[in-house]
């Protein structure tokens, strides 16, 4: 039908479904309520993440560690409200501006892309918790400026090289995880922050008293070594073959993102 060359594939495909009427027809509407399901699910999840994630890691166990429970429900359902309000004014700004979603899909992967060096960091190093979160924040703030940089037209390589403007956008993704290592390592190797002291703690065995021995306890980070005791007798891809699996999945991942750039056309 004419009418539907216009639409996006979905909403034609659902439209000659309508079109065919009976069994067909009700396919349709099925689909249709469970692709609305399925946003408002993606919607909730994402609420209650962001939500969980201030009220309790930021709120609860930081900045106000006695607060009530009460307390710490109502500052989630706050900054629930605000989250939301947020996307909606993101929302409307796209449909006006008409901007390309593929800003804020870059933008989303960037931030999504800062949480796997501690991922990895953390679970397989001893790298302190100051330097994790020094590269996190100093990688997200790298990645919204390299993201507003290239979407505004304002493309450094283009600047450098204009046979550049045709690279896939997601450099700038991947610039703002390199920034964030590069700060995790300033702060592990240079400024030798720690989560513990070296002159209690030495290969993992403690010096001194019981006083200390709990300290250390309590102060370690959850890593592999720590896992593998607790998940002792369970086979799981993190901690079988010393995250094998894990590691080639990601050396695979960044050997695609290379097949997936291609190669500059210099016209």
């Amino acid at each position: 039908s004419v009418e539907y060359q216009t639409a996006t594939p979905f909403a034609a495909m659902l439209g000659v479904f309508r079109d065919e009427g009976g069994f067909v027809g009700f396919i349709s509407y099925v689909a249709l309520l469970a692709a609305i399901a399925g946003i408002m699910s993606t919607a909730d999840s994402s609420l209650i993440g962001v939500s969980n994630t201030m009220s309790c890691d930021l709120f609860k166990n930081w900045l106000t560690p006695h607060i009530t429970p009460t307390k710490t429900v109502y500052i989630g359902k706050a900054i629930s409200i605000v989250t939301m309000l947020i996307a909606i004014a993101i929302a409307i700004y796209i449909q006006e501006t008409q901007i390309s979603y593929g800003v804020l899909l870059t933008l989303q992967q960037g931030i999504l892309w800062q949480a796997f060096p501690a991922y990895v960091l953390g679970l397989y190093t001893n790298t302190a918790t100051n330097s994790i979160l020094c590269g996190v924040v100093v990688g997200l703030l790298c990645d919204i400026v390299f993201v507003s940089l290239v979407f505004s037209g304002h493309d450094p390589l283009a600047a450098i090289n204009p046979t550049l403007v045709a690279l896939d956008k997601s450099w700038s993704s991947f610039l703002g995880v390199l920034m964030n290592l590069v700060c995790v390592a300033l702060g592990h190797w240079v400024f030798k922050w720690r989560d513990y002291d070296d002159d209690i703690v030495d290969n993992g065995h403690v010096h001194g008293d019981e006083e200390a021995e709990e300290v250390v306890d309590m102060q370690q980070p959850l890593t592999m070594v720590m896992m593998a005791q607790i998940m002792d007798g369970m086979r799981e891809p993190m901690t079988k073959w010393k995250g094998a699996p894990i590691w080639c999945t990601m050396l695979l991942l960044f050997v695609s993102v290379f097949h997936w750039v291609g190669v500059v056309d210099p016209a």
